[in-house]
């Protein structure tokens, strides 16, 4: 499943559940299918799984909670998808793409801030590259960089 697509699908929903941060797979259904008509309402269940393995999501008392800063993700108006897009297997996404992800999950800055700060981030230093840049800026910023510790340690360190 594509990783940003849910992840800007359970944004919406939680926008939509204004004084409370957990829902149920009837709110899903409600605002994905019914109102929004973003997804066709027997795929809700496939997707709430899928978010679930992802790690989108955490359940608690039947409620579903995100397991990221929903309200601090940036869906444009714009926003359009097929169902396909949503649930076709991605290939493995570059280091700099996951970082820029994290550092937009984490609700601290947007994507666009993070690019930008990324360009301006110790410019002076023209030979470090963008993913030790953002990681510098996730570090400066107090995001975890603990899911890329692996990638980090075969790109930077591992001859």
């Amino acid at each position: 499943m594509n990783k940003d697509i849910a992840r800007k699908l359970i944004a919406i929903v939680a926008s939509e559940r204004k004084n409370t941060n957990e829902f149920t797979e009837k709110d899903c259904i409600n605002v994905l299918s019914y109102k929004r008509k973003m997804i066709n309402e027997a795929n809700i269940p496939k997707f709430i799984e899928l978010a679930k393995e992802l790690g989108l999501f955490s359940e608690r008392s039947g409620k579903l909670i995100p397991n990221f800063n929903a309200k601090g993700v940036i869906v444009p108006i714009d926003f359009v998808f097929t169902e396909n897009e949503l649930f076709e297997e991605k290939g493995e996404e570059s280091l700099m793409d996951r970082l820029v992800e994290a550092i937009s999950a984490s609700g601290k800055m947007s994507k666009k801030e993070a690019i930008a700060r990324m360009k301006t981030h110790l410019t002076e230093l023209e030979f470090i590259d963008n993913e030790e840049r953002l990681i510098s800026i996730m570090i400066d910023n107090s995001i975890s960089i603990d899911d890329f510790k692996e990638d980090i340690i075969k790109r930077y360190i591992t001859p």
